[in-house]
């Protein structure tokens, strides 16, 4: 592959992933990835450039310009890790590196006494928001490392077809997004490092980034809301709904529209890389 189709790659794959949080790339940051595409600049320039636009206000650049950038530098140049705790933090600094206000590579704080940490979902098409309830830190904190750690290892995963993958990927992957350890910037975290973990293994996931339309978006959301929601109510998938209005909200939706599941979608995102 050409380094120039490398960069157009890396490029499209970020532009995606912002893309899937509502982030559009202004015109003078598609112009610097444009001219980085043709090998007019370099990456140490294309960072500086980026980061002269966020910080000039009459651009009035938005953050999804510098994590795409960061998301582009990190598909460019993986982290070599181990696809361990530290590696998940490290992709969280990666992309979040001109954004300290996002604390990154740090975990979220602790809830106050009581509380519990959940996100209010409305989707692009007009159904009725719902709740989508999160891990606690100290769910994080005794249980994230050990989810990782007891995942098939990078070996284990080469020797599996695509389908096979497909199903070990959206378990962790589920798992991650359940525990939401970062206080922002989790999906373009997972993202990356799932993207980064299947190259690793031999695979290619595609995530259908540069065609995150709003109808791909609302369905990575509520696959995703699924699996989060069964973890953190287990009786949900056998009906046992007790007297919480979340698994209601979500079961309403289930019934109005069917959508692939999480590891449909990721089976359909990935291809076998020729060896």
């Amino acid at each position: 592959m050409s380094e120039k189709q490398k960069r157009q790659n890396a490029v499209d794959f970020a532009r995606g992933s912002v893309r899937y949080e509502g982030f559009v790339l202004c015109p003078e940051t598609e112009l610097l990835f444009q001219q980085y595409i043709n090998e007019e600049i370099a990456n140490h320039k294309l960072n500086a450039l980026i980061i002269d636009l966020a910080t000039n206000a009459s651009t009035k650049i938005d953050e999804g310009a510098l994590a795409a950038n960061r998301i582009r530098e990190l598909a460019e140049n993986p982290i070599q890790g181990n696809f361990d705790e530290a590696h998940l933090c490290e992709t969280h600094w990666r992309i979040f590196q001109d954004m300290p206000h996002h604390k990154p590579g740090q975990y979220r704080p602790p809830e106050p006494e009581g509380m519990i940490r959940y996100k209010n979902r409305a989707l692009e098409d007009g159904t009725m928001p719902y709740h989508v309830w999160y891990a606690t830190r100290n769910e994080i904190d005794s249980s994230l490392a050990k989810t990782l750690s007891t995942f098939s290892s990078i070996k284990e995963l080469t020797e599996l077809d695509k389908e096979q993958f497909a199903e070990e990927l959206a378990k962790l992957y589920a798992a991650l997004d359940y525990y939401h350890p970062f206080s922002e910037g989790n999906s373009r975290t997972l993202r990356s490092f799932t993207q980064q973990l299947a190259m690793a293994a031999g695979f290619d996931l595609d995530w259908n980034a540069k065609d995150a339309n709003r109808k791909l978006r609302d369905e990575l959301y509520v696959a995703r809301d699924r699996e989060v929601t069964e973890k953190r109510f287990p009786g949900l998938r056998n009906g046992d709904f007790s007297e919480d209005t979340q698994r209601t909200f979500m079961m309403l939706y289930k019934q109005k529209r069917e959508v692939r599941s999480l590891q449909q979608i990721i089976a359909d995102a990935t291809r076998k890389i020729s060896s």
